[in-house]
């Protein structure tokens, strides 16, 4: 997908992501976590698909996306089916600070 429109107000690139990723993913979504009291994310205990979420979607047959700003990966989200024919979105995170622009519902639309 190309990068985002002047209008969308952050200068962005949606893509697959890669199991190359996992700092950037890590980084992201702990940040996410630290903005509650308390929550402290545990990769290896708890979501260890952080370290290859690529190959973590491709294994349930779905797929992964992140949004990079720059050489940074700013939000993320991912797809995997379910059996009884819907579709589960999974780890929907954006960045703090680029929230409020729209990007969630570019992902939201990227799924669909």
């Amino acid at each position: 997908m190309p990068a985002a429109s002047p209008s969308d107000g952050l200068d962005v690139v949606v893509r697959p992501a890669r199991d190359s990723d996992a700092e950037g993913l890590i980084e992201l979504i702990g940040g996410c976590f630290a903005e509650y009291p308390d929550c402290v994310m545990d990769v290896d205990g708890e979501i260890p698909e952080l370290r290859a979420i690529a190959t973590y979607a491709s294994q349930r047959n779905g797929a992964f996306w992140t949004v990079d700003q720059g050489e940074e990966v700013i939000g993320c989200i991912g797809a995997v089916p379910l059996d009884d024919g819907g579709i589960e979105l999974i780890k929907l995170y954006v960045r703090a600070d680029a929230r409020g622009q729209g990007l969630g519902r570019r992902l939201i639309s990227q799924v669909e």
